[in-house]
């Protein structure tokens, strides 16, 4: 890519981490940008999408059947959590999926009514039995998020096999600035943590009470690496350091990875398996319409949102998936374990974010290294 080409991208400021793939090397909003959530409802209201009669598709390729499975999945109006969503629903799942957005926006596209259609409409046309419910919830708001799984429970006599924890709140983004005091405002660190951490933390709560009396489970947080490398590297493999560097969005994302690891050990022993997911840089619908998409598609870097679930579903019908108990996995990893593929046929190859990743996870954080000049070894 030439630098005239460079110069016609957009480049106003902060992308990157709320647009849900912290890999994904584009800095800039579109000039005018103003996105903002609708109003948040108390009350956890019911949208359903009945199932349409369409023509039996095959099920895709690595993937499980999982009929009879009930799964939820949060965040799912776009996005990775409808990419999850339909995944799962494909493979056969009953999959309920929460969400707030009632209207289109901007930074929004698409609603919980839409997502919730579609993705039964792509269940249908597996023939595999799966379908989809969308409920407005606001995870920020604990009856709510309580009411989704007790709607489960009399819906399905309590049987949950499958937990996406994917809300996360792009509320009260950073501002501009060099450095992240000069970004960072207390409302921010609010949003990343409640719905991004807290609710995750609650949702794996609730659903784990339910699968240690079957004895079985999934719960997948959606994560990512930006705990593990700040810097990163755009479409040239050009390293550079990013100006949507966030506090509060790092805290969030490694506070998940710690806390499905440190549940992990006592799900295990009632046959549940807790881990964190990272996604590559992932071609979300926010992505598409700001970013040259067909561009970084070509790249052959990222990955659709449904890429993500399909490794959710493969892990669902996994026998061995205890083996993962604790651990962060990775989308392109697992397409590789399990034989799956993204919606094109391929399997995306990020050679400069992500593929070096395990060698970096390798050796322990810098701020563990007492390499200062003067440090003497008791």
């Amino acid at each position: 890519m030439g630098a005239a080409r460079r110069k016609s991208l957009p480049r106003p400021p902060v992308l990157v981490f709320l647009l849900g793939a912290a890999t994904v090397c584009w800095r800039s909003l579109p000039p005018g940008f103003a996105g903002s959530w609708p109003k948040k409802s108390r009350s956890t209201r019911t949208v359903e999408a009945k199932s349409a009669s369409m023509v039996s598709e095959a099920t895709p390729s690595g993937q499980p059947k999982l009929d009879g499975c009930v799964a939820l999945v949060t965040g799912a109006s776009r996005g990775i959590g409808k990419g999850c969503a339909l995944a799962l629903a494909k493979a056969g799942c009953t999959v309920y999926i929460t969400g707030r957005s009632v209207e289109e926006s901007e930074m929004n596209p698409g609603t919980l009514t839409q997502s919730a259609a579609e993705v039964a409409e792509a269940a249908a046309a597996t023939g595999n039995g799966g379908g989809c419910f969308g409920v407005l919830c606001d995870h920020t708001d604990d009856a709510s998020t309580e009411a989704v799984f007790e709607r489960i429970d009399r819906e399905h006599g309590g049987r949950l096999d499958v937990l996406v924890n994917n809300a996360y709140d792009i509320n009260n983004f950073p501002k501009e600035g060099k450095y992240w005091w000069e970004r960072e405002h207390m409302a921010h660190w609010d949003t990343a943590t409640n719905v991004g951490l807290r609710g995750h933390y609650m949702c794996s709560l609730l659903a784990a009470r339910r699968m240690a009396k079957s004895g079985r489970g999934l719960i997948v947080s959606i994560s990512g690496p930006g705990g593990v490398h700040p810097e990163a590297k755009n479409l040239e493999g050009v390293e550079y350091r990013p100006s949507h560097r966030s506090v509060p969005y790092v805290i969030a994302k490694s506070a998940t990875d710690r806390m499905m690891a440190d549940m992990a050990p006592d799900l295990k022993d009632v046959g549940v398996t807790a881990v964190s997911l990272w996604p590559g840089g992932t071609l979300t619908e926010r992505i598409q319409k700001f970013m040259p998409a067909e561009q970084m598609r070509a790249s052959g870097r990222f990955e659709s949102p449904e890429f993500i679930g399909r490794g959710v579903a493969a892990m669902a019908g996994d026998q061995k998936v205890l083996n993962k108990a604790g651990k962060v996995v990775m989308a392109h990893e697992l397409a590789l374990e399990y034989g799956f593929s993204d919606t094109d046929g391929r399997v995306p190859r990020d050679e400069f974010n992500m593929l070096p990743l395990r060698g970096e996870m390798t050796h322990p954080p810098s701020y563990w290294v007492p390499d200062w000049e003067g440090y003497k070894k008791p």
